[in-house]
């Protein structure tokens, strides 16, 4: 950030296209404000939304929320991609850049199961076992690309800690398990709540350490 000073009075001002370019300049405290702020939100939401899930698909067939519960997971997945392509923009990197297509792939396979098949009058296959109905093969193809992502975002995650050495072994640590953390709460939602919730909050640390710097 620039200051400059005026020759009339001499008192000190800041010019605004200083200002400005102090918001886009990697260095600047604002970028990093943003994406611990965005890592932070992304990851309550997270947790939240895998806890949800976890309460309708503990049973067989699942609970008749689990179509609405999913829907958070989507935004969540949203705002996941959100902070990761924030800390790509700051900080560059294949790992990150990678983070950025894991999620992305998260977030579109959700949307097409959840999102995209409800619009157009489909249902997605857990919610069409437990009402009788037909399948969608747009269900089957949306959780095979969230699966896909979770894979890619778990690589990067590891990736990640792996290059970041100036980090403490701890940290580096907690970053490598964030993907693994994100993966085992999509898994463990089907078994029961307590773990589901106990893995997405090591996910949402992680996942704050991951971006946030």
């Amino acid at each position: 950030m620039q200051i400059i000073r005026r020759t009339d009075d001499g008192d000190g001002t800041m010019s605004l296209a200083s200002i400005a370019m102090s918001y886009a300049s990697p260095t600047s405290p604002f970028p990093a404000v943003r994406s611990a702020s965005l890592a932070v939100v992304a990851g309550a939401t997270w947790v939240l939304a895998v806890t949800l899930v976890a309460t309708q698909a503990d049973t067989d067939p699942v609970g008749a929320a689990y179509d609405d519960a999913n829907r958070v997971v989507t935004l969540a997945v949203a705002l996941l991609a959100a902070s990761a392509v924030v800390a790509w923009r700051d900080h560059r990197g294949r790992a990150r850049l990678a983070a950025v297509a894991g999620t992305a792939l998260m977030l579109l396979g959700s949307a097409l199961e959840f999102v995209l098949l409800p619009l157009l009058g489909g249902r997605p296959d857990a919610m069409a076992t437990r009402e009788g109905g037909e399948t969608s093969a747009l269900s089957s193809v949306g959780f095979g690309v969230f699966v896909v992502g979770s894979v890619v975002l778990l690589a990067a995650c590891v990736a990640l800690a792996v290059a970041l050495r100036g980090r403490t072994i701890v940290d580096r640590i907690l970053v490598a398990l964030t993907g693994p953390a994100v993966a085992a709460g999509t898994v463990l939602w089907a078994v029961s709540p307590a773990p589901a919730a106990l893995a997405a909050c090591i996910a949402a640390a992680g996942w704050w350490r991951t971006v946030a710097d």
